[in-house]
């Protein structure tokens, strides 16, 4: 019943807060990407670079001429790469987690509530649509 409502939601949460995860960490020369000045995100695409090159070596200024004009071993992304501060993408981070919090203090808070009967819900319903009276 409820477990299994709540607990894939719960779940997604979960697989949500991973992503989130990747969003915060993440910098482009930990996937053999660099940016340039705009903060635009291009892919190195050459085999041979990428083998010998360092993580401080993923700037626009290490490439090649050669390889800045041949387009098959760049590919530039619509994507930016802002930097942002860890501070900064905390406050992302802040309303998913509050939100997971107010989720288990509710399952907490509500563990040992009975579930109200059908049949008292049934008799809720009926008083209900009792037609009004006239006056």
């Amino acid at each position: 019943g409820k477990w299994f409502n709540y607990g894939i939601i719960f779940i997604v949460m979960l697989l949500d807060l991973n992503m989130l995860k990747n969003q915060v960490v993440y910098a482009p020369a930990d996937y053999g990407q660099y940016t340039d000045a705009d903060g635009f995100i291009y892919t190195i695409l050459d085999e041979t670079f990428l083998k010998t090159a360092t993580a401080e070596g993923f700037n626009f200024s290490s490439l090649t001429p050669e390889m800045r004009a041949n387009t098959t071993d760049l590919f530039l992304s619509n994507a930016r790469y802002l930097n942002y501060s860890y501070g900064v993408k905390l406050v992302a981070v802040l309303p998913v987690l509050l939100t997971a919090l107010s989720f288990l203090y509710l399952i907490y808070r509500h563990k040992g509530t009975e579930p109200v009967p059908s049949e008292q819900l049934k008799d809720d319903i009926v008083e209900l649509e009792a037609p009004l009276s006239t006056c």
